[in-house]
């Protein structure tokens, strides 16, 4: 009878603190999204925008080296996939420049502007002759697949590339214009560090995680890739630029449907769904985040599936009884993954 009761009394408590967060977190999401009028028309990244899109970035797992560049420590991430180092991850450089880059627009902190550029600097520094930079550990996106490193992404190539842009317009300095028209060589289907897949016969992909010949389409990713090469359309004239962000374009119009379930957004479009990766279903954070993608490609492009599936990804965001579910079963998976963690170090 004791183990009974004490057992209801831990449950109560589950139920109280995972429905204060599920709570807490449902009414984030459920602030409106949208996006002020541009001080910079051809910046898709406007500050809010640029922020929640940034937020999906956990700072407890970042630091900075003595340069102010920002460093990853894999060891304090929330999922399983365990990786106990420090790297340089460009991904995650160019979004924490982009943040200081909206920060120093909005208020005018030099602080801002130093950590901009020594984020940017890092980038231009350490981009192959490819025009890749290197992501070094090895992922799997795909239950079974395991990516050895190094390898590119659309999604660093993209935010990399935005960043950079805007050091350009800041600066004048041309060497950061170079390095962004250098990064974009790696959109183009066949070469080396290549991250376009063709996903099907109609439709490219820039993939997030490049498993060759496994398209994966990851939707944030793919989305960040385009962002990217539109920002460098607007300060450079170079016909291959435009091509590659027309098929981009062109190509996501064309497979934005299969990224809707019916209820939820889909993270990817991996062909292999599994409880290991979530059915490829989207997080919480990332449904947001794609309901903020969509609102801004609305602004980009006057295609009515872009103004049908902002809607769409805006309600499951913050309307969807599927959020009474998914949210507390996110958070426990959270909870689990960092005791797995803790638990796994003190085994060694």
């Amino acid at each position: 009878m004791r183990l009974v009761r004490w057992s209801a009394y831990l449950l109560l408590v589950l139920l109280l603190v995972y429905g204060y967060r599920s709570y807490s977190l449902f009414t984030h999401f459920g602030r409106d999204i949208a996006l002020p009028p541009s001080s910079e028309q051809y910046y898709h990244l406007e500050p809010a925008f640029c922020l929640d899109a940034c937020r999906s970035i956990d700072t407890s797992i970042v630091s900075q080296d003595e340069d102010g560049v920002y460093v990853v420590n894999f060891d304090r991430v929330k999922n399983l996939r365990v990786h106990d180092k420090r790297v340089y991850f460009p991904g995650t450089i160019g979004q924490l420049a982009l943040t200081h880059y909206v920060r120093l627009k909005r208020y005018g902190n030099q602080e801002d502007k130093k950590a901009f550029l020594a984020n940017v600097d890092w980038l231009a520094g350490n981009i192959r002759e490819s025009g890749c930079w290197d992501n070094p550990i090895d992922i799997s996106v795909t239950p079974g697949r395991v990516v050895k490193q190094p390898w590119c992404s659309g999604l660093a190539q993209g935010v990399a590339i935005s960043a950079l842009v805007r050091a350009y317009t800041l600066t004048q300095d041309d060497k950061y214009l170079g390095v962004a028209l250098h990064a974009a060589r790696v959109f183009q289907p066949g070469v080396p560090d290549s991250v376009t897949s063709r996903i099907r016969p109609d439709a490219v992909c820039y993939e997030e995680v490049m498993d060759a010949g496994h398209p994966t389409c990851v939707l944030n990713g793919y989305i960040f890739a385009i962002f990217g090469l539109y920002d460098l359309t607007r300060v450079s004239s170079d016909p291959q630029i435009k091509a590659f962000y027309d098929a981009g374009m062109q190509s996501l119009i064309t497979l934005t449907p299969q990224f809707d379930s019916g209820y939820w957004s889909y993270y990817s479009l991996d062909s292999v769904r599994s409880l290991a990766n979530h059915y490829a279903i989207a997080s919480p954070s990332y449904q947001r985040i794609h309901a903020e993608m969509y609102t801004a490609l609305a602004r980009m492009d006057p295609a009515p599936v872009l103004e049908q599936y902002r809607q769409v990804h805006t309600d499951y965001a913050h309307r969807g009884w599927f959020n009474i579910v998914v949210i507390p079963l996110y958070l426990m998976y959270q909870d689990f993954s960092l005791a797995y963690k803790w638990f796994r170090q003190l085994k060694e």
